[in-house]
């Protein structure tokens, strides 16, 4: 340890005898060459998730395909292909990350709601959400997607079996009204992967507000910490990246990562909307809504291994607990 804590001076030592101009070159060639290796090294974990995306698209699909082949009842298969999906992911979710949800209850159960959610690299806390929903409320959480994933092999099965929808603001209000829960993320593409830090990029869209006015329903904030720090895009060539996609409008930039930091999703108080509101005006005051969970939840200088070493500690303190809670009994219990 000593050597290496020697070599590392030396090596700060030297790059600090170098032209400025030569530092900041060299530390971002540095920066890029990590971030590659980072890329071609931890693409499992998307891979795995879009894996699981898909399987749990088929697995509907064949529900229903099944039902149909062989006049079973359609309701009873696609729930149970639902309470299969929806299991699946809040076990992989819980064990992956140790995914927690704070303030399920301002989800209504008994009516329309739109839940506006912050999008991070890859969107492995919504997919928990929507099983977690599943599970709690009998309720399929349909989900406004990106125009371009329609060209996205297999998509007309989430379309067609998994409630997505594309943004046509009649059909998102004729869901709300018929009491249905709505998924979009105002930030799409953009904020997702383009964005370095917890910030929301929503531009000039106001569609949710609009539909929620005409909807009459209330919004749902929703924000997940530490979504940045379990998935990431590339951060070098930011710029290149962000012309590609403003060209052509396919995200297309090398995304990495599943590393099992602890996520918590947070779900924030609902925001009724006001009869002579304007749908600027409400947008701005779901947007502060979901700034202010970021706030509150997120410290901003939380890098990776400090994230890790949170849930580490988290998990510690919890079987700690278990164990003086129940060994009264001569058991005790470990958390996962």
């Amino acid at each position: 340890m000593e050597h290496v804590g020697q070599v590392m001076n030396q090596a700060e030592e030297w790059l600090g005898q170098l032209h400025p101009g030569l530092r900041t070159a060299l530390t971002a060639a540095l920066f890029t060459a990590s971030e590659i290796l980072m890329a071609l090294t931890c693409l499992g974990g998307p891979l795995a998730l879009g894996a699981l995306c898909f399987c749990s698209a088929a697995t509907v699909t064949v529900s229903k395909y099944m039902a149909k082949r062989y006049n079973w009842s359609e309701t009873t298969m696609n729930d149970l292909a639902w309470d299969l999906v929806s299991s699946g992911w809040k076990i992989v979710m819980k064990l992956w990350h140790g995914q927690e949800f704070r303030g399920f209850e301002n989800i209504p159960s008994d009516r329309g709601a739109l839940i506006i959610w912050f999008h991070g690299p890859m969107p492995a806390d919504y997919f928990g959400l929507i099983g977690e929903i599943w599970i709690r409320q009998r309720r399929i959480l349909k989900t406004v997607m990106d125009r371009v994933l329609v060209f996205m092999p297999g998509s007309w099965m989430f379309m067609k079996n998994m409630g997505c929808i594309l943004p046509d603001q009649d059909e998102c209000v004729a869901a709300l009204k018929q009491g249905e829960v709505l998924g979009i993320a105002p930030g799409g593409s953009r904020e997702s992967l383009y964005t370095e830090g917890y910030y929301t990029l929503w531009n000039g869209r106001v569609g949710f507000a609009k539909v929620a006015l005409k909807a009459e329903v209330p919004i749902i904030p929703v924000f997940t910490q530490n979504i940045q720090q379990a998935y990431m895009s590339m951060k070098s060539g930011g710029f290149l990246w962000r012309q590609i996609f403003e060209r052509i409008k396919m995200p297309i930039i090398p995304i990495w990562g599943g590393f099992p930091v602890k996520l918590i999703t947070h779900i924030g108080e609902p925001i009724l909307p006001r009869p002579d509101e304007t749908p600027e005006e409400l947008k701005e005051r779901v947007k502060n809504a979901v700034e202010d969970l970021i706030r509150k939840h997120q410290d901003s200088n939380v890098g990776l291994l400090d994230a890790l070493r949170q849930r580490w500690a988290i998990q510690t303190d919890a079987a700690t607990t278990d164990i003086k809670t129940h060994s009264s009994n001569g058991t005790a219990t470990f958390t996962v």
